[in-house]
């Protein structure tokens, strides 16, 4: 996707800042204590492995067993120390954090779009948390320690964060989305439509590969982004497309909230917003495979 090598293991940077800004809550006791120290441990576990394998090179199995290891001490910790929470979440929060670290790997491909992607989720969350939510606080400090690093990678990349920072914050994200979902801060409808720009095209093309044959854990250049890029649209240009989508998802979640929308309505507009998604990714990827065949060479 570029000109020149260009190094990466710059988000390095952000994850230092991601875990000072949780450390610097603990007095102020916007989470308990002992889930915020296992948060931070696991933050700065994942990104070893990561920068690891930036460096290095990771097996697969390696790689998923660290992300699924990490994934399921933290749902234990959310049970232990978030009360009310579920003994069904035990199965199910962990895949949900194991995806989240890897889609946020998939997405880190193009100048700056995980950095917007992560940033935008952060601040909506500033306007759609309820005021006094302890998860508020956390969620401006985070969005505001990535935005920085936008310079360094966008428009154009002087380094790219790497799997050291991608994966954690897919970690980071879920964390603090499902941390508001359990908390009553959140819908779960709202909380899955805010980063659903990084779902549609990442698990679209993740099922894509598979239904096609395709070795899908393996380094690939076939995310819808990827294609645009590759068909001559700038980085502004794909950026601003799937910023779009983010407002679009943001001001349905605005609404669900000051609509007091019934949970179940929730759920149906949210359908058809993803369904409708889904619809736009297949006919826009068509589209720019179609014209690049057709392109002269």
């Amino acid at each position: 996707m570029h000109q020149v090598p260009t190094p990466r293991g710059g988000g390095i940077g952000m994850v230092a800042a991601l875990v000072l800004i949780l450390g610097l809550s603990v007095p102020g006791m916007l989470l308990p204590a002992t889930l915020t120290s296992v948060l931070a441990a696991l933050m700065t576990f994942l990104a070893t492995v990561g920068f690891w394998d930036d460096r290095r090179g990771l097996p697969v199995l390696p790689r998923l067993a660290a992300h699924l290891g990490c994934s399921m001490v933290m749902a234990g910790a959310l049970f232990v120390w978030v009360p009310g929470v579920p003994l069904w979440s035990l199965a199910v929060v962990p895949i949900l954090f194991a995806a989240s670290i890897n889609l946020a790997n998939f997405l880190d491909g193009l100048n700056g779009i995980l950095s917007i992607q992560f940033t935008f989720v952060m601040l909506a969350l500033v306007l759609l948390l309820p005021a006094q939510s302890s998860l508020l606080p956390i969620a401006l400090a985070a969005g505001i320690a990535v935005l920085v690093f936008l310079p360094f990678n966008f428009p154009v990349a002087r380094c790219f964060m790497g799997d050291a920072a991608s994966g954690t914050l897919g970690f980071f994200l879920a964390v603090v989305l499902v941390l508001a979902v359990l908390r009553g801060d959140l819908s779960v409808p709202a909380a899955i439509m805010l980063p659903s720009a990084l779902l549609l095209d990442t698990t679209l093309t993740l099922l894509s590969r598979i239904v096609r044959g395709k070795k899908f854990w393996r380094a690939h250049r076939e995310h819808l982004y990827q294609w645009w890029a590759r068909s001559g649209r700038s980085v502004w240009f794909v950026n601003g497309a799937f910023l779009c989508w983010n407002v679009f998802s943001a001001v349905l979640a605005w609404w669900f909230i000051d609509h007091e929308l019934q949970l179940a309505r929730q759920w149906l507009v949210m359908a058809v917003f993803l369904l409708i998604g889904s619809l736009l990714w297949w006919n826009i990827r068509h589209w720019i495979l179609r014209q690049l065949r057709e392109r002269p060479y």
